[in-house]
C-alpha cells in the first residue's frame, strides 16, 4: 500500500518517490510511475476496515457529546435565570471553540510523540466526562465552564485525519476520509433527537423518572449523560480494538516522505518534530491554511445564515419559511450530503483528483451566496412584492413553488460543496512535511480554523441584522451578501495557489535546509 504522502511531480503526476537514506539519494521506482490519476484509480488498495470503522465509531461518539445540548440549551439557560438567552446561546458556542483554538495544536503536536491512540483516548474521555457534569450547571458560570472544558477535549478531529491518513494512500483515502464525515453526520443527527427526548424525563415520562430526585433536580442531567456514556462507550471500543495507526502502517518515517518497500520498512525515523513557527513558515503548508481559513469562514457563515434567512420574513430580507419548511430543507440536505460524501466523493476524487473538486467546491460556495438574494427577489415577486424593501409588516402569503425549488437547487450545491471538508483534510495532511509531524500540522490547522468559526457566524448575522434594520440597512440590505461573496472569491483566490503533495523538489530543498 502506497502512502498518503507519495511525492507528486509539479503537473500532479505521481513521480518516484524520493529515498532519502543516505547521501547517495538513490531513488526507489514506483510501478504507477507516468499512469494518470484516472488508471491509478483501478488499482484501489483495500481499506483496513475494522480500523477504519473503529475511527469511525469513535467520530460518531464526539458530536453526541458536543450536539447533545443543543434542543434544550435555550430552555436551560431559562431554568438558569437567563431572561433572553439569545445572547447567551451564542456565547456557548464560543467558549467551546475558543478552548480548542488553545489546545487542538497541543494534543495533535503530543500525538506526534506518544501516538494517535493514547490522546484520541484521552479526548473521548475528557469530553464524555464534562459533558456529563454540564448536566449539573445550575448557573450561567457553571454551564460556560463545563463548555469550554468539553472544547478543550475536541480536537480529536485533527487526530483522527493523522490517523486516516497512516492507514490509507492516494488510492483509497477519499473513501476513507468521506466515511469520516459521514460518521459525523451519523453523530450530529442522533444527538439532537437524544437531548429533545430524554431532557425533562421526570415531566415527560413520571411512570420511569418521576421517582428519581436526581432527575427532578437537574431536569437535563439523562440527556448529559446519556451522550457522555456513548461517547465513552466509543473510546472504550478504541481502547479494546483500535491499533496504533503509526504502528499499524508500518511506514518509516524520515524527515521527507515514505516509500513502501519492504526493504526499508522498519528503518529507523530520522524525521524531527517541527514547532508551530517552522510548520507556519513551510510555504506549502501556510498556502493551504490560508485556504483554510477561508473555507472556514464562508462554510461557517453560510451555515449560519441559511436557517436565519430561511426564517425570516420576506420584508425582512429572507423568505418567510415555516418551520416545518426549514425542517424539510434541513432533512434534505442532511439525506443528500450524506449521498454525496458516501457515494459521489470517493470515485469523483480518484478520477478527478483533490484539488479540482476543491477549487470547484469554493466556485460552489460563490454561486451559493448569490442565490441568497436571487431567491429572495423570486419570494419577494411570488408574494406579491414589486420591489425589495424591509418592513415592519409581515406579508401574509408564503413563498410559492418557484422559490422553493431554488431553494431545493441551494440544498443541492451546499450538499456538493460539502465535499470541500473532505478535500481539505486530504490537502492537509499531504501537505505535511513527515508522517512524524501529521498530528502537529492538523492541529496548528485546526487551531486556527477553530479561531474562524468562532467569530465568522456572529459577524456574519450581525452583519445580517444591520442590512436588513430600517435603522441602517446596509447598501440597500445588500451588504451581507456583498461581505460573503468577498469571502467566497478570496477562497477561490487561495485555492489557486494550494497544491496536493509535495513535489520531489520541495523535499529535497527541506532535507538541505534541514541539513544547515
Amino acid at each position: 500500500m502506497r502512502p498518503l504522502s507519495t511525492i507528486y511531480s509539479d503537473d500532479g503526476i505521481e513521480a518516484t518517490p524520493l529515498l532519502l537514506d543516505g547521501d547517495d539519494n538513490e531513488d526507489t521506482v514506483d510501478d504507477t510511475e507516468g499512469q494518470t490519476p484516472l488508471e491509478r484509480s483501478y488499482n484501489t488498495t483495500p481499506l483496513p476496515k475494522m480500523q477504519i470503522f473503529l475511527l469511525c465509531w469513535m467520530r460518531v461518539s464526539e458530536p453526541l457529546s458536543f450536539n447533545v445540548i443543543y434542543p434544550f440549551i435555550n430552555e436551560m439557560l431559562v431554568s438558569v435565570g437567563i431572561t433572553n438567552p439569545g445572547y447567551s446561546s451564542g456565547l456557548i458556542d464560543g467558549v467551546f471553540a475558543f478552548a480548542q483554538l488553545w489546545t487542538a495544536y497541543y494534543f495533535g503536536s503530543l500525538s506526534d510523540r506518544i501516538g494517535r491512540k493514547p490522546v484520541l483516548l484521552i479526548g473521548l474521555s475528557g469530553a464524555a466526562i464534562f459533558t456529563g457534569l454540564f448536566g449539573f450547571s445550575t448557573s450561567l458560570a457553571m454551564i460556560l465552564f463545563f463548555r469550554m472544558l468539553v472544547g478543550a477535549f475536541g480536537g480529536n478531529s485533527a487526530i483522527l485525519k493523522s490517523a486516516i491518513a497512516e492507514l490509507t494512500d492516494e488510492t483509497n483515502q477519499g473513501r476513507a476520509f468521506s466515511l469520516i464525515i459521514l460518521s459525523w453526520s451519523i453523530g450530529g443527527a442522533i444527538a439532537p433527537l437524544m437531548g429533545g427526548f430524554l431532557a425533562r424525563p421526570a415531566e415527560r415520562f413520571p411512570a420511569i423518572f418521576g421517582t428519581f430526585p436526581l432527575f427532578i433536580k437537574f431536569p437535563y442531567l439523562l440527556a448529559c449523560m446519556a451522550g457522555a456514556g456513548t461517547t465513552l462507550l466509543g473510546a472504550f471500543a478504541g481502547y479494546l480494538f483500535l491499533n496504533e495507526p503509526r504502528t499499524t502502517s508500518a511506514y518509516p518515517t524520515n524527515l521527507d516522505h515514505e516509500n513502501t518497500s519492504p526493504l526499508f520498512q522498519g528503518a529507523p525515523d530520522t524525521s524531527q518534530h517541527l514547532s508551530a513557527k517552522e510548520i507556519m513558515q513551510d510555504m506549502i503548508i501556510r498556502r493551504v491554511i490560508m485556504s483554510y481559513i477561508f473555507m472556514a469562514a464562508i462554510t461557517a457563515s453560510v451555515n449560519a445564515l441559511f436557517v436565519l434567512w430561511l426564517f425570516t420574513p420576506v420584508t425582512k430580507g429572507g423568505i418567510g419559511f415555516t418551520t416545518a419548511e426549514i425542517g424539510l430543507a434541513l432533512s434534505w440536505l442532511g439525506i443528500s450530503g450524506t449521498f454525496v460524501n458516501l457515494i459521489v466523493f470517493p470515485p469523483l476524487q480518484r478520477k478527478m483528483g483533490t484539488i479540482t473538486i476543491y477549487r470547484a467546491c469554493f466556485v460552489m460556495q460563490t454561486i451559493i451566496v448569490m442565490l441568497f438574494p436571487t431567491i429572495r427577489l423570486i419570494a419577494l415577486a411570488e408574494c406579491g412584492i414589486s420591489e425589495p424593501r424591509i418592513a415592519d409588516e409581515v406579508v401574509p402569503s408564503s413563498p410559492g413553488m418557484v422559490t422553493k425549488a431554488t431553494v431545493g437547487l441551494m440544498v443541492l450545491l451546499k450538499s456538493f460543496g460539502g465535499m470541500i471538508f473532505a478535500c481539505n483534510m486530504i490537502l492537509v495532511n499531504s501537505a505535511s512535511p513527515s508522517r512524524s509531524n501529521l498530528g502537529a500540522v492538523n492541529g496548528l490547522a485546526l487551531t486556527i480554523a477553530s479561531l474562524i468559526r468562532a467569530c465568522a457566524p456572529t459577524i456574519a448575522t450581525i452583519f445580517f441584522a444591520l442590512s436588513n434594520d430600517p435603522k441602517y440597512h446596509l447598501l440597500d440590505g445588500q451588504f451581507t451578501w456583498i461581505y460573503m461573496l468577498g469571502l467566497a472569491v478570496g477562497g477561490v483566490l487561495t485555492s489557486l495557489r494550494v497544491q496536493e503533495g509535495r513535489s520531489r523538489s520541495d523535499v529535497v530543498h527541506r532535507r538541505r535546509s534541514s541539513s544547515l
